[in-house]
This record gives C-alpha cells, sequence and structure tokens, in this order.
C-alpha cells in the first residue's frame, strides 16, 4: 500500500481557518501485518511520487544471464543463477532495482507472469528493468511487459556502463500505475492471431481486422504495406519469394500486387520487415510500395479489399503445389560427383587463408 500525507500551514481568517499552502506531501508505504498497518521500509514525497529513502536503494537483483563474464558488477549487486532464485531472494525488497534477463523467446510467457508477480507483490518504489540478452523483443512483447509493471526495457545493444546510468536514473522512481485486470487479459491484447503468411484476400481482411480491433485499448501500432508488382512478375511468382515468420505478419494479392499485414510494426520498421520477408530485393519484384500505419487509413484500405475479395483469385493451392515440388527436389537422391583426374603439370597452390569471421547472426525476434 502507499499512504499519502499531506502537510499544511493555516491561516485565521475571521471565524473559520483555511489553509495557506501545501508545503510537501509524503507517500509513506505501508503493509498489513495482523490486521495493522505498518511502514515498509521507503517513503517518497511529492505530488507525483520520487522516493527519497529506502535501505536498500542501491542494490540490483539480477541473474547470471544479465552479467555475463567478463563483467564485473558492483559490490551491492546480487547476482543469482536463475529468476526462481532471483524471485525468492527480492521478497523482501523495499527501494532495490530488480533487473532480469528476457530468456528464450519460447519463455517469455514465463517471464510475463514473473513480472506480474513481482508488481503485484513487491512495494512500488521496487524497479523492474528487463534486459535484452538472447534475442530482441518485438514492439508488442516489449508494450505489454511495460503494462505489467516493467519500469523500463534495457536494449541488446546498451552497454554495461550504459546499464549502469540507466539504473542509477531510475532508482528514485515510483510505479504509480495498478496493473489493469490478470496477465492473461494484458497479454491477450498485445498478442497477435496464430496465423501467418498467405491467405486467400477474405481471411487477410478477416483475420486483419480483428488484430486490429483486439489491440485497439492498447494503442498498438500496425502497418498495412501494398508493393506494386513490375510488369514482368506474376502474382505467384512474388508471393514464393516472400517468407513469413512472425504470427500475425499476413500476405495477400489483389490486382495490382500484394498487401501486407505487419502487426505491431511501425513505418520506421517496415524496411527492416520487408528485406527480411523477400529472397529477393524487393526492387527485382515490384515497381513501389506504399505504407499506411493509421487505424483509419489500415481500415478503409481493409473495407476496399473486403469488397474486391470475391473477384479476386486465391493462390493457396499454386504455393501448395510449389512448396511441394520443392521438397521433392530436396528428397531425391543427388548423383555422384565425377571426380576429374588432375593434369599430370598442375601446380599446386599454397592453401587459402582462413576466410574473415563472420559477423554476429542477427538476433532472433518474438
Amino acid at each position: 500500500y502507499c499512504a499519502r500525507v499531506s502537510l499544511f500551514s493555516y491561516e485565521a481568517c475571521d471565524s473559520h481557518v483555511r489553509p495557506l499552502s501545501i508545503r510537501r506531501q509524503r507517500h509513506m508505504c505501508i503493509r498489513d501485518r495482523a490486521g495493522r498497518l505498518c511502514y515498509a521500509g521507503s517513503y517518497s514525497h511529492g505530488e507525483v511520487p520520487v522516493l527519497v529513502q529506502a535501505p536498500d536503494l542501491e542494490v540490483v537483483y539480477t541473474t547470471s544471464a544479465c552479467v555475463p563474464p567478463p563483467i564485473e558488477v558492483p559490490a551491492h549487486w546480487v547476482v543469482l543463477p536463475d529468476w526462481a532464485a532471483l524471485e525468492h531472494a527480492a521478497q523482501q525488497a523495499k527501494g532495490a532495482t530488480v533487473l532480469l534477463d528476457v530468456g528464450d523467446p519460447q519463455a517469455f510467457d514465463a517471464l510475463c507472469a514473473l513480472v506480474y508477480r513481482l508488481r503485484s507483490r513487491l512495494a512500488p518504489s521496487v524497479k523492474i528493468i528487463v534486459r535484452e540478452t538472447s534475442g530482441k523483443l518485438r514492439a508488442h512483447s516489449e508494450q505489454a511487459l511495460l503494462h505489467l509493471g516493467v519500469t523500463a526495457v534495457a536494449y541488446r545493444e546498451l552497454g554495461f556502463a550504459r546499464l549502469l546510468r540507466m539504473i542509477a536514473s531510475a532508482r528514485t522512481l515510483v510505479h504509480t500505475q495498478p496493473v489493469q485486470g490478470t496477465m492473461e487479459q494484458v497479454l491477450g491484447a498485445f498478442a497477435p492471431a496464430h496465423v501467418r503468411g498467405y491467405q486467400a484476400p477474405a481471411a487477410f481482411e478477416q483475420a486483419a481486422r480483428q488484430m486490429l480491433q483486439s489491440s485497439h485499448a492498447v494503442g498498438l501500432v500496425h502497418s498495412l504495406v501494398h508493393l506494386q508488382l513490375l510488369p514482368r512478375i506474376a502474382h505467384v511468382d512474388a508471393l514464393k519469394a516472400c517468407r513469413v515468420l512472425r504470427n500475425g505478419d499476413l500476405v495477400t494479392a489483389d490486382a495490382q500486387g500484394l498487401q501486407l499485414f505487419l502487426f505491431a510494426c511501425t513505418p520506421l520498421d517496415v524496411p527492416y520487415a520487408l528485406n527480411n520477408m523477400f529472397a529477393l530485393p524487393l526492387e527485382q519484384l515490384f515497381a513501389a510500395q506504399t505504407v499506411d500505419s493509421s487505424e483509419v487509413g489500415i481500415a478503409h484500405a481493409l473495407q476496399q479489399l473486403r469488397t474486391q475479395a470475391a473477384r479476386l483469385p486465391d493462390y493457396t493451392v499454386a504455393l501448395q503445389a510449389a512448396a511441394a515440388a520443392v521438397v521433392d527436389l530436396a528428397v531425391e537422391p543427388a548423383a555422384a560427383p565425377v571426380v576429374a583426374a588432375a593434369p599430370a603439370a598442375m601446380t599446386l597452390l599454397p592453401p587459402m587463408a582462413p576466410p574473415p569471421p563472420q559477423a554476429e547472426p542477427a538476433a532472433q525476434s518474438w
């Protein structure tokens, strides 16, 4: 609980007393102990609460995944092996910081559940920071964590020195917004539909409209992209060059080209998303592209597609046949290679130098 105490100065005025001014406000963190409200170890002041005192203000509870070797942590940090150990160690935290690693994409629901428990049980003066480690959070995943009570997200590109500064700058923050609803309700508003890739026009319109409506309350930004085909490119060839890996990302075909619905994808992220989705450079397939990320604009375009859907072809069968042909080619036994004898006068070259080290692979997205 957080109790607010206002201190006033008063002035006598005829027959009544009126307050002159508010001198300050204190927010004392209290807890219920055997039916009595007791001081829980921290207090803040101001109309916007700012933490001014806590016995563990500089303590940071974190996991070893957040600080792998050779990182050396400050003396007041407590490094635990996993989330369970961290949750147990932080039970009595008053104003400390909890630094969680993102973990694997498959464990995202478990991470959300942990954040929900910590925010529900610990004092509002405890900070919860999530650090990207092995992968990158999708925009809707980050927004879901913030709605569940995370103070901030530390991106993977952030070095340890800057992470220390982020933690220091957040030290006096107090979380004032209670979590709205259950964890399942929060995640449901941010989760994409379990559908991806090519959809017939009618199915595309229905799925995109449902995701647009379900995320309206939380303000997620989506993008609808129209790609106009080059005259020499057939629809089915462009569709075969498209590979969709994320739930909620849909593609269909209209008379002029392809339409893509990109879930929780801002206009700034559209070029990156398109480059990852197509096996060929976009300029080899398309003559132009338009992007609309406004809710009104997307809804209008989907309505137009809905009226045209009955007259547009469905490429589902053609794409399935193309995929089956690729599988058949992959399972055919390869012919034994013919090795030609080297000429007698061949000059052997010295061994080639080892190739330069490859760049770090791109992080896996949620």
